[in-house]
C-alpha cells in the first residue's frame, strides 16, 4: 500500500491512503496546489500534478456547466471565520462580480471559501480560476 503526506496550513500531516488523500481533496481540505508526498522523503509536488488524484477530486478545478446553472443560479455562497464570534459564518448568495469586488474592498479574504451548486465541496477562493487560481508551490 502506499502512504502519501501532504503539507496543509504549512505542516505535514498523514500517513494518509490514496483514498483518504481524495476524500481531503473532495471536501476542499486539500488544494490543487497543497504539496503531497509519496512517503516523507519523496519529492513534493502539487497534489493536482500526480496522476492519482485528477482535477475531477478537487471542487477547485471542476468545471460547472454555466449554462444549465445559469438557469437554476450562478451565486455563490462565502464561508468566513469571525474572531469576534469564534465562528465560521456562511454569506451569500453573491453573483461573480460581486465576489470580485468584495474581494477588492477586503471585505472577503481569498483563503475563505466558496461554493455553488453544480461543486462537490467548498474551495478557497484563491484556488477558483473565476478569482485567479493560485499556482505558486510554497513549502516553507
Amino acid at each position: 500500500m502506499r502512504i502519501w503526506y501532504a503539507i496543509i496550513n504549512r505542516q505535514i500531516i498523514g500517513p494518509f491512503t490514496k483514498d483518504q488523500i481524495i476524500s481531503l481533496a473532495r471536501r476542499g481540505d486539500l488544494s490543487p496546489s497543497s504539496p503531497v508526498s509519496l512517503g516523507t522523503k519523496a519529492h513534493w509536488k502539487p497534489a493536482s500534478t500526480w496522476q492519482y488524484f485528477p482535477a475531477k477530486h478537487f471542487p477547485a478545478l471542476q468545471e460547472v456547466n454555466t449554462e444549465l446553472l445559469e438557469a437554476i443560479s450562478e451565486l455563490w455562497t462565502i464561508l468566513s471565520y469571525d474572531g469576534r464570534l469564534n465562528a465560521f459564518i456562511q454569506t451569500g448568495p453573491y453573483s461573480t462580480s460581486e465576489v470580485r469586488t468584495n474581494l477588492a474592498l477586503k471585505k472577503v479574504k481569498r483563503s475563505d471559501h466558496i461554493w455553488k451548486k453544480g461543486l462537490s465541496g467548498w474551495a478557497k477562493i484563491a484556488d477558483r480560476p473565476e478569482f485567479g487560481i493560485s499556482t505558486e508551490l510554497n513549502i516553507g
